[in-house]
């Protein structure tokens, strides 16, 4: 769905600091993504011809469409002009984001300027207010079809049960653990323990978390905590008498359904709108963000730089759903904590 807004006026925009270095790297990998002048050209060409295609994100960032890139832009301070933040080259997942619902925007032209000192005082406005509606109102009117919820469900269903049979497939084709001695992991060995280590014939691949069950006893079933050489350390689901383990025998790799009876239930509880978070649905198919204003009164310890500052804000007030992403190094895991840090202060529970 798509819906043509006529602005009355023009609109500005700035680069910002890191624009520039950015967009030079990006034409270096994607030499079809056009320069500044290239894009202020587009722009006025496809709002002469039906206009410029459009979303607002997180109702505070404005996102614009050429034919190769998009723009994200933010509203001024004193709504003058747009600030150019990102622009990146256009990928499958910006079509579909399209593809749902989408704003022509039809200034009156795009005008582009080196610093906010040359934006004309008083002769330009960013027109963010009626953008903000139009988005709004576009959401609203927009066709959330029921069986597209339904659709996206039985797909789910199908990953979890093609998961399970490929694990299941992988797991009959593997051979015998063969052990040919175990003990106790503390001084004390005939007595009832939960973690046992098993010395193993052989080399073995298997895996931290992994389910072994002990000559083909479904009592005799754990988890694989680690292999370190040839030996192999279970923890058992209750505490098993050391008389019970032979000092020579097999551990058989098995799965378990608790994962995937995990994932049906949770299809089951969306299709019937008792999920603990009612929006959950419709923000994974429609991409229906529930708006709200960042915290800007709370603060982390320490200096964060301006990306953890506003996801930790964010944080805060969330109300459904927020997704910190960043390369190694950027700091999530410092972010990530003091939002654990900020949640038990106010008295909240955080699950890390």
């Amino acid at each position: 769905m798509s819906v043509q807004v006529p602005l009355g006026g023009p609109i500005a925009l700035v680069p910002g600091r890191q624009l520039p270095e950015r967009l030079h790297d990006l034409r270096l990998r994607f030499p079809y993504v056009p320069d500044l002048s290239g894009i202020q050209a587009e722009l006025r060409g496809l709002a002469a011809n039906g206009g410029v295609p459009a979303t607002v994100t997180g109702g505070e960032r404005l996102v614009v469409y050429g034919q190769d890139f998009f723009l994200s832009l933010y509203p001024s301070k004193m709504d003058d002009c747009y600030t150019v933040g990102y622009v990146d080259r256009l990928r499958c997942r910006d079509h579909d984001r399209l593809a749902k619902g989408v704003l022509l925007l039809r200034p009156q032209d795009w005008q582009l300027f080196g610093e906010f000192r040359d934006v004309p005082r008083g002769g330009y406005t960013n027109h963010w207010q009626p953008i903000k509606q139009a988005w709004h109102d576009l959401g609203a009117t927009a066709d959330r079809s029921p069986a597209a919820h339904t659709a996206y469900l039985d797909r789910v269903a199908q990953l979890a049960e093609r998961t399970r049979d490929i694990e299941a497939a992988a797991l009959d084709g593997r051979p015998s653990i063969r052990y040919r001695a175990v003990r106790a992991t503390g001084e004390q060995r005939y007595t009832s323990r939960g973690v046992y280590l098993f010395e193993l014939a052989r080399s073995a691949q298997v895996t931290a978390g992994q389910l072994v069950q002990v000559d083909d006893d479904p009592l005799l079933r754990g988890k694989v905590l680690r292999l370190e050489g040839t030996e192999l350390t279970v923890r058992f689901g209750s505490a098993i008498d050391f008389g019970r383990l032979r000092q020579q025998g097999t551990l058989r790799e098995v799965r378990t359904d608790a994962v995937y009876r995990t994932q049906l239930q949770a299809v089951a509880k969306l299709r019937e709108g008792s999920s603990a978070n009612a929006s959950l649905l419709p923000l994974l198919v429609d991409g229906e963000f529930t708006p709200f204003q960042p915290d800007r009164s709370a603060q982390p310890s320490g200096a964060p730089d301006p990306g953890q500052a506003t996801a930790f804000a964010k944080a805060c007030t969330v109300p459904d759903v927020l997704l910190v992403q960043g390369p190694p190094g950027t700091g999530k895991s410092w972010t990530i904590a003091e939002m654990a840090r900020e949640s038990a202060a106010r008295g909240k529970q955080a699950l890390v």
